[in-house]
């Protein structure tokens, strides 16, 4: 975890909270699955849980996660999300407007559902550059 500063390229998969595509989902707590679902999660990277409108949720059980925090994730200069699926789209999408990542790897069909959702104008999170 000391090292996280140094990373320069972070490759991680994307679940899917809602509808349920996920494999962190499925090894929390019910409890804990159902607060996540009540503050509106969607998508999951990372042991970070996002929204629709991209923002980050949850960060009390984040924080109880051995992850990659937000701010080091931001400091990443590349971050390439990893994920298909028509039930992971909408979770695609949120994580993309979190302006956590800067990279996606996608099959073609999830692409083109993508393509058809409301464009992404604004960033929740602004990426810092070294």
């Amino acid at each position: 975890m000391n090292m996280f500063s140094t990373i320069d390229l972070a490759i991680l998969s994307v679940g899917s909270w809602e509808p349920a595509e996920s494999q962190l989902r499925s090894v929390f707590p019910e409890e804990i699955s159902n607060e996540l679902s009540r503050l509106g999660t969607r998508a999951e990277v990372a042991g970070l849980f996002i929204n629709d409108e991209g923002e980050l949720v949850g960060e009390d059980i984040s924080s109880q996660c051995i992850t990659i925090s937000e701010n080091d994730l931001l400091s990443v200069p590349r971050v390439v999300a990893v994920a298909g699926s028509r039930k992971k789209v909408r979770a695609i999408h949120a994580l993309s407007r979190s302006g956590l990542i800067t990279d996606l790897v996608t099959d073609a069909d999830t692409a083109r559902e993508l393509l058809k959702l409301p464009a992404i104008k604004k960033h929740q999170h602004t990426r810092r550059t070294n």
